[in-house]
């Protein structure tokens, strides 16, 4: 909770032990999935990966990874997960039609490893 008020939000970060507050939470984060999904262009490939920080370098570790995201050009990558636990997922997507394509997935997930590796 020390952290959050250093985040750049776009709305206020909110906790709750409110039962619906809860399940609209939950509803939120159930969707995130299908809408990417349905937001992909033809052709392309939905990833799901999984990584994992140690916790005291988590906003190290997200802050890397978002420029990743950049840097490769995933501009509809989401992340989401169990950041009490370092434990985070993201979604992307990618066409694999062209070498180029294969290229920039190889590369994105050799950052990545190196990325993950490292902390």
């Amino acid at each position: 909770e020390r952290l959050l008020p250093t985040l750049p939000l776009l709305a206020p970060a909110e906790f709750t032990r409110d039962a619906e507050r809860q399940a609209a939470f939950w509803r939120v984060r159930k969707g995130l999935i299908p809408s990417v999904g349905a937001m992909r262009a033809r052709g392309t490939s939905f990833i799901i990966e999984d990584v994992v920080f140690p916790v005291e370098r988590l906003a190290e570790g997200v802050a890397e990874l978002q420029a990743l995201f950049d840097r490769y050009g995933y501009d509809d990558a989401i992340v989401f997960g169990h950041a009490k636990d370092g434990n985070l997922h993201f979604v992307l997507t990618q066409a694999f039609q062209e070498s180029s394509d294969v290229e920039r997935y190889d590369g994105f997930m050799k950052a990545l490893a190196e990325l993950v590796v490292g902390r």
